[in-house]
This record gives C-alpha cells, structure tokens and sequence, in this order.
C-alpha cells in the first residue's frame, strides 16, 4: 500500500536519527528506494549498512544535479505499492503516525493531504504547520474545497500512482522547493481538483528543518493572479500561512510588496475583500495609504511569529534540560559514591 523514497546528500549525524525513525515505521512489505546526490561524508556507508536485506534499493550519483521531480519520477518506477512519500534525508518520520494514514489509505483515496511540523536547530524545537488548527475544525471527510484552503504545500500531498499517471505533465514540477509560489499553488489547486476521491491525515506525519524562504514573493504572486475575488482572499490566507518562513528584517520588502500588490488589485477586489479575510488590518492600512501603521501590522505579525518560535525553542531546551537531569547523576549520588570509595 505504501512505499517510500529517501533523497540524502551529506546529512551528517542527523541521517542516524532520519534511519532510526524510518526503521520503526516500515513494514517488512513496504520498499524504500534512496536517492544518494554525491555524498562524501558517512552517509553511504550509513545507508549501504541501513538497506541490508531490506526491500528496495540504494541508488548512488555521483554529482547532486538529480531534481526532487526527477527522483520521485524514478522513485514512482520502481515502488511496490500506489502511495509514494517522498523524504529527505533531514526529515524525521514520527513513525506513530503511520498506522493512521495506512486506515486512510486503506480506502484507496487519490489524494490525501498529510501533516508535517517544522523544525529548529535541526528538528529538536518543532513548530506546527500553520494550518493545523484549520485541519482540526475539517472532520474526518473533508470535501475538496475545505482541503483547497490549507496552506498549499505539494510536498504535503500522497498520490494515488493512478492519479500521479494522469498528471504526469503536471506533476514534473511536484514538490520542488524552489518552485514559486505561484507553481505550487497552480499544482495543488491541479491535484485536489483532479482527484476523485481525497482525504486528510491531520496528524503530523514528519518533520522538517525550517527552511529560509521569502516571503515577499507570494504577495507578488497574488499581484499576478487573474483569480476572482473568492480566491484572492484564500490566497491571502496562504499568504498569512507563509509567514512561518518571515525573519524580522524582511518587514521593509514584505511592506513594498504588500503595496505592490494593493495597487494591482482591481477596486472590485479589494471592496469585495471578507472583513475576515487575513492581513484585513495591513491592507486597510496600506489604502489609507498609511505605511507606518501598515509597517507596524507586519512587525506584530513578524513579532507573534518569533514568539512562536522562542517558545519551541524554550520547550526543546526544558527537555533537554530534563533529560539531562536524569541521566547525569545528582550530588547525593556522587557523595555515595565517593563514601564507599574512601571506605575501600
């Protein structure tokens, strides 16, 4: 039902914990086929010794030039089963989840849109993906239109083999990171609109690395839409959504092109605009043409997003600290200790 695909290039110590949480989620029938672009530190021999008599192979490059389309293109060639999940070699399985979306798939969906949480200083301080307390509200069979609203990341959608053949032009691009926005928006309004059955697995399936991307570049691409007025204010909510990615010091381009994109809306758009829809407040700024008081909204949404991230961070240091605490031993040990070796 479900086969896997690992794309790896010098992932250093975290591919043992990538290796380790795959090895409690993969069951003996399922395959894993991993994608090694020109490793050159330990990773090979960490793969090589991982695969053993596993199902599946290890395909070893020699130069990192293979896209994450192409691997997955290739990956789709040889999986045993219709359901490929494609991950990196950073990324950390959380194996737990596997047996909920095995039920899920166990109804032969051709789509279903997965879960995944984002990680600090590697994948310790996890921050959930910014539309998780949206994919709670949606129930167990969500339609098509209530999954379309969920931030518009590819890389979240598991394909039927049989759907994936239809779209086979489309989904050249699927996936790939350095997609625009406008792509990926473009693929994943594609896919969900394609499919003729879909599902949702609300549960956190992995987890990433956060990775830095711009931001700036989803105002601009909701600038270029011909959308009507309904899906600029769902692109609006994908725009809010990318603010997980936002540092502070991006507040000035992110100001300009939020402006830029007001002046490309038509008046229609922008008076047909819910009083609900994200961002209301700097928007209404920015028509009052306003920029302090619309720099100021974007440096509160900047402010609450680093807050989120502080506080993953203090949560992974408290268990760290916890951990430690057990595992080192405490002062009254140690006196035992050095009591019973005097009295030797």
């Amino acid at each position: 039902m479900l086969s896997f695909a690992l794309i790896t290039h010098d992932e250093g110590p975290r591919l043992r914990r990538s290796l380790a949480a795959l090895e409690r989620g993969l069951l003996p029938d399922e395959d894993l086929t991993v994608f090694d672009l020109g490793s050159t530190d330990d990773t090979l021999p960490e793969l090589a010794s991982f695969m053993g008599p596993r199902a599946g192979e290890l395909i070893r490059l020699t130069r990192p030039d293979l896209s994450r389309s192409e691997a997955i293109t290739l990956a789709r060639d040889v999986a045993r089963h219709p359901y490929l999940l494609v991950l990196d070699g950073c990324d950390l399985l959380i194996s737990e989840a596997l047996d909920g979306l095995r039920r899920v798939l166990a109804q032969e969906p051709q789509a279903v849109v997965l879960n995944r949480g984002w990680g600090l200083g590697g994948v310790d301080a996890i921050l959930p993906a910014p539309d998780a307390a949206r994919m709670a509200t949606l129930g167990s069979d969500p339609d098509c239109g209530a999954l379309m609203t969920l931030t518009p990341d590819p890389d979240r959608l598991l394909i039927h083999a049989g759907l994936a053949g239809k779209l086979a032009k489309e989904l050249a691009c699927e996936a790939c990171a350095s997609g625009t926005p406008a792509q990926d928006w473009a693929l994943w309004q594609q896919i969900l609109t394609r499919a003729e059955s879909v599902a949702l697995h609300p549960e956190t399936l992995w987890i990433s690395p956060l990775p830095a991307r711009p931001v700036a570049p989803v105002f601009t691409a909701i600038a270029a839409s011909p959308a009507p007025v309904e899906e600029i204010g769902r692109m609006l909510s994908w725009a809010e959504d990318a603010l997980i990615f936002a540092a502070p010091d991006e507040a000035p381009a992110l100001l300009q092109a939020a402006q830029e994109m007001l002046a490309a809306l038509s008046p229609e758009h922008v008076a047909a605009l819910p009083d609900t829809a994200p961002l209301v407040p700097l928007l209404a700024a920015l028509t009052r043409d306003d920029t302090a008081l619309a720099l100021t909204h974007i440096a509160l949404l900047l402010a609450a997003q680093e807050r989120r991230r502080n506080d993953a961070l203090c949560a992974a240091l408290a268990g760290l600290r916890h951990d430690l605490d057990l595992a080192l031993p405490g002062p009254a040990y140690l006196r035992d200790l050095y009591d019973r070796i005097r009295a030797r």
